[in-house]
């Protein structure tokens, strides 16, 4: 889920991923939207990736995502966060709210 702070009706919005290829998942997904909508004033919005086959999807961090260790995911990012003269704990929050929440 990704959680945008007000979308055009000014209420809040919940963006939802449902994964459909591993029954895990799927609870997951399932019990997550029952949080969600026990949320008042949340909009839940279904994630693009969420539609279905078909559709153009990218996902750039995955292979971080597959880490499923947000430090490991910060030292492979290690060289270009130097490169780039990043803050090494800022990556790694970033890392964490983006890959890991």
């Amino acid at each position: 889920m990704n959680r945008k702070k007000d979308g055009p009706s000014g209420q809040a919005q919940g963006h939802l991923h449902h994964h459909a290829h591993d029954e895990l998942r799927r609870r997951d997904s399932t019990n997550i939207l029952r949080l969600m909508q026990a949320v008042p004033g949340l909009e839940i919005i279904d994630s693009p990736k969420s539609l279905g086959p078909g559709l153009p999807f990218e996902e750039k961090l995955k292979e971080l995502r597959h880490l499923d260790n947000v430090d490991r995911a910060a030292e492979q990012l290690r060289p270009r966060i130097a490169k780039f003269g990043y803050n090494q704990e800022d990556v790694r929050s970033y890392l964490q709210t983006i890959i890991y929440l």
